[in-house]
């Protein structure tokens, strides 16, 4: 359940890519830099301070693609994250 939230999010933050990328054409690196933010995405959201661990949940939800579906498999997601990651999803 984790995982397919984890892939709606990215999902949807790849449309929103190349629907910026429609819009203005001159976004060359922008797929760069979504790349460059998986990467970053890496990190366990620990190391995180809680400003950044919220900004990375709820606007730009690299902990729900990454992290959570990944700690949802080795049994350390609490409900509330679960609950939070599908909110973030839908």
């Amino acid at each position: 359940l984790m995982a397919a939230a984890g892939l709606v999010v990215l999902t949807s933050l790849g449309i929103a890519m190349l629907a910026a990328g429609v819009v203005a054409l001159r976004l060359e690196n922008l797929a760069f830099l979504v790349e460059s933010a998986l990467d970053f995405a890496r990190w366990p959201p620990a190391v995180f301070g809680t400003p950044l661990r919220q900004i990375f949940t709820f606007v730009f939800p690299l902990i729900v693609m990454i992290s959570f579906p990944a700690a949802a498999l080795t049994g350390h997601l609490s409900w509330v994250e679960a609950v939070i990651a599908l909110g973030v999803a839908t």
